[in-house]
């Protein structure tokens, strides 16, 4: 059979499956671990509120109760296993563990699926678009729920998959056991976890018995949250929803060959995107003509593996779309389409795969792999990583001294590793918010500091509510600029003083 194939493709087809998805996996985890040592920056700041400080009960109380610095409104499993991640290693890295570890595994769960529906081939194409998607490695070393989420949702989806097929008590309890962690991690991941049930229950009769003993215990246990459920703090969310078809579809873009927060002329660029965009394209429109309009076919297709993969894929948009339409809240967005991108990565994958052997297939797979390891490179690059606030935090310990001013945004840097040098090293409180363009309390304070100090001005350049100068009467003139810190959010530091007489 190998002989048949040109030469190259049948050497990489020799080395068994089990070796290509460790070799994944270490690319994927040293993809993720790169980003590690970025310094904490925007919704990563919640979580660090959220875990830092008292036990795991501290924990779970913040987020029943919210506050007015973090609106955090998931459920605790992430946070858990991210407050004993720093309570083993004390530092704020240590908060990424589960995201970095859940991403990695997700290598083999992607795997696992795609193997189950249509071979090892298959699955090995969607271990490696996992592995390299740069979506996937930002939330993969993002102090946030999400990788948890995927990781959760893909292996509640493959141990049905597998009680299914086995059955066993211990099985169904590890599928309602993976159901329930799907959701105590993140409210959009319980679409996927009623979809596949309700796929179960009608494709299996035999099992459903099993079934709904499974999901039915997976729900009680969910119980004791269900009070803490909380939708106010989401409607900040409606200034960046999507208002046109094209919002739309950059919302999927940035979900897979993507990035949550870089524009996708940037990652992965135009070129590679529009490549990524016609690959997926065709090989699904392929995979769909070869299957055709036959009952049979497709009956057959939905009562299998595949069938439960395609209604994971398909759960979370359509339930977000229609409660995006029917609330006054919208939660489309890419991080939203979390709890289905494993499954939908596997279905492209397996039409990728699809593809007539030789070749075409190996161009199939190639066009949808290479925009993704550009995009990958690309998100390693300084510029599209997470702010170097420890750059400016560094310079800040080295040249600010008692009686200096520090300006900036409470938002993009409470709780970074600028407010705890400001706080660590001065003799008094210097650092001010500054929330708004004419703030005439601070810029009356700065105005009033002695000959010899300095005020400094720290602007995140995107942010237009601290694109403000000191006003004229204030007296104060620049005087140089601090280092600027690199990342999607780049930190300007303005410098200035009474002009010496």
């Amino acid at each position: 059979m190998l002989a048949a194939h040109p030469p190259a493709i049948a050497r990489v087809e020799r080395v068994p499956a089990w070796a290509w998805v460790v070799l994944l996996a270490v690319v994927a985890f040293a993809l993720r671990a790169v980003l590690l040592t970025d310094s904490l920056a925007g919704d990563e700041l919640f979580a660090r509120y959220d875990v830092l400080d008292g036990g795991p009960a501290d924990v779970v109380d913040r987020l029943r109760e919210g506050s007015s610095y973090s609106p955090e409104v998931s459920p605790p499993l992430y946070f858990l296993l991210a407050w004993a991640a720093h309570a083993v290693a004390p530092v704020d890295e240590a908060l990424r563990a589960p995201s970095v570890i859940a991403s990695v595994v997700t290598v083999w769960l992607v795997f696992a699926l795609g193997r189950r529906v249509a071979g090892p081939g298959p699955g090995l194409v969607a271990a490696a678009i996992w592995t390299f998607s740069p979506f996937a490695i930002f939330y993969g070393s993002e102090a946030r729920p999400y990788a948890l989420l995927a990781a959760t949702v893909a292996g509640a989806v493959l141990a049905l998959l597998v009680a299914l097929e086995r059955g066993g008590t211990w099985r169904w309890v590890v599928a309602g056991a993976l159901a329930s962690a799907a959701v105590y991690t993140h409210y959009t991941g319980v679409t996927v976890i009623i979809a596949i049930a309700a796929w179960a229950f009608v494709a299996h009769p035999p099992a459903r018995r099993a079934i709904v003993a499974t999901y039915v215990l997976a729900a009680v246990s969910f119980l004791p949250w269900v009070g803490e459920l909380r939708t106010d703090p989401l409607y900040s969310y409606d200034k960046f929803a999507p208002k046109t078809v094209a919002d739309v579809l950059e919302v999927f873009a940035r979900a897979l060959p993507g990035h949550p927060l870089i524009l996708l002329r940037t990652i992965p660029g135009l070129p590679a995107l529009g490549l990524f965009a016609v690959a997926a394209a065709s090989v699904c429109v392929a995979a769909l003509w070869r299957l055709g309009p036959r009952r049979a076919a497709w009956a057959r297709l939905l009562r299998g593996p595949s069938g439960a993969v395609l209604v994971a894929a398909l759960a979370t948009p359509v339930s977000l779309g229609l409660f995006s339409l029917a609330d006054r809240y919208t939660v489309f967005f890419p991080r939203s389409l979390t709890p289905s991108l494993p499954a939908a990565i596997v279905i492209l994958a397996v039409a990728a795969w699809s593809v007539r052997a030789g070749w075409w297939r190996a161009v199939a797979v190639s066009a949808l792999l290479a925009p993704l390891v550009f995009g990958a490179v690309r998100t390693l690059d300084p510029d599209n990583r997470r702010p170097d606030y420890a750059r400016i935090a560094a310079y800040l310990d080295r040249v600010a001294k008692p009686g200096d001013l520090v300006v900036h945004s409470m938002f993009g840097f409470k709780g970074t590793a600028i407010d705890q040098v400001l706080v660590r090293s001065m003799d008094h409180p210097l650092a001010q918010e500054f929330l708004g363009l004419d703030d005439a309390r601070i810029w009356e304070r700065a105005s009033r500091i002695a000959p010899g100090n300095r005020v400094y001005l720290l602007v995140v350049r995107e942010d237009p509510l601290v694109r403000a100068r000191p006003p004229a009467s204030t007296g104060l003139v620049e005087v140089g600029r601090g280092p600027t810190a690199p990342g999607w959010g780049p930190v300007d530091v303005l410098v200035y003083e009474h002009p010496r007489q």
